[in-house]
């Protein structure tokens, strides 16, 4: 999936008189209306005004208030209106697991988590962490890609994960239904967790056997921290095994599968999609 076209305001204010003529409507940019062509929901503004990295910005509302916040103006900057950044697909490949029943390579959890039970049942509550990024981890250790790259992150890059959901439904004895929930990923700079990426999800859930719960649904990236406070985005959220048990955590707590063990101890989703970031320099 590609991000669409960058969003683009008006033209720059003309020489001479005819920037006389627009002295009367001025107040107008105080009231953060749309400019033409520019969605509703979104606002123009000039970030970082008066500096090198002064640039014209199309950001949610939300967005939008945080920069008020550190200096940022409404409205286009004077001198160009191009919105700068970085688009394009990303990719995460999230495996998780929960402290009650250990990591498959018996390393601690970021987190303390809670399992989903099996069988499930509607109002359940789950949460699964990655292991910290002082251990090595496999999959996680590549799990974040950017295409075209990040400008400063390397591709791919480490990350870890927090899953935080609910079971929104749940018919046939726990065997389809639905859940929602949140992914915070974490980039590994070194030996620490460092900027966080958040990530939403809804998704409908299939019990396929007494050890997978597959699922299949959408996400939506809502910002960050650091270097990705203004990123965002959206796309597919798959889980084949999704919810699962690992075998190296059914042998070391003597279970067969996840009904045995009495939960599912682990979490595997794929996130595929797009991304946006306005206020990243452009390489």
């Amino acid at each position: 999936m590609r991000a669409g076209k960058s969003l683009r305001v008006g033209g720059a204010i003309a020489a001479g008189a005819a920037a006389f003529a627009i002295i009367p409507v001025m107040p107008v940019a105080a009231t953060q209306s749309p400019s033409v062509g520019q969605s509703p929901d979104r606002v123009t503004i000039c970030h970082k005004p008066g500096t090198p990295a002064e640039n014209t910005l199309q950001l949610p509302q939300r967005a939008a208030e945080r920069h008020f916040g550190h200096g940022d103006t409404s409205g286009p900057c004077p001198g160009g209106e191009d919105e700068k950044g970085v688009r394009g697909d990303i990719s995460l490949d999230v495996h998780t697991h929960s402290s009650e029943f250990g990591s498959p390579s018996g390393a601690p959890t970021l987190f303390e988590t809670t399992p989903l039970p099996f069988p499930i049942s509607k109002g359940a509550n789950f949460s699964y962490s990655a292991i910290p990024c002082r251990f090595p981890a496999p999959f996680n250790d590549k799990a974040l890609n950017f295409t075209p790259d990040y400008p400063g992150l390397e591709d791919p890059a480490a990350v870890r994960f927090l899953v935080e959901g609910t079971v929104t439904k749940a018919i046939r004895s726990g065997e389809r239904g639905t859940v929602k929930g949140t992914i915070t990923t974490f980039l590994c700079e070194g030996d620490r967790e460092g900027d966080k990426i958040f990530i939403e999800f809804e998704a409908q859930f299939v019990v396929t056997s007494a050890n997978v719960a597959t699922v299949e649904g959408t996400f939506r990236i809502t910002g960050g921290t650091g270097r990705f406070e203004d990123i965002t985005g959206s796309g597919s959220f798959t889980g084949d095994p999704g919810f699962t048990c690992l075998p190296p955590v059914l042998r070391r707590n003597q279970a067969e599968n996840c009904a045995d063990l009495g939960a599912f101890s682990d979490a595997v989703f794929d996130l595929r999609g797009s991304f946006q970031d306005p206020t990243v320099p452009t390489p």
